[in-house]
């Protein structure tokens, strides 16, 4: 599996070859969140696993990296998906990089 940074991720998806999924819970949506980026929560990621798009390279995004790691290792062992990626450092590390949000994460 490979890794993005924020940054990297947000260029990928901007240029249309990547798509960022978030898989934090409701409640930390809420709080803050990345423009366009669709919520499946990693509750609910099994069930509803056919709404990630194909044809483009899956980036997937949690708050720090780890559930989204899971998810990410998920796809490519359960449904042979391979061109997925783990954003590192989750929406902390995008904001820290300073890209755009809303909210604040905690």
């Amino acid at each position: 599996m490979r890794v993005m940074t924020p940054q990297q991720a947000r260029d990928s998806a901007e240029r249309g070859e990547g798509v960022i999924i978030d898989v934090r819970e409701p409640q930390e949506h809420v709080q803050a969140s990345l423009p366009d980026v669709p919520l499946i929560p990693m509750s609910e990621f099994v069930e509803r696993v056919g709404e990630v798009p194909s044809g483009r390279t899956i980036i997937v995004m949690c708050r720090s990296g780890v559930r989204s790691e899971q998810v990410a290792l998920y796809l490519e062992q359960e449904h042979g998906v391979s061109d997925v990626v783990n954003m590192e450092g989750g929406i902390l590390a995008w904001a820290t990089a300073g890209l755009p949000m809303e909210g604040v994460p905690s």
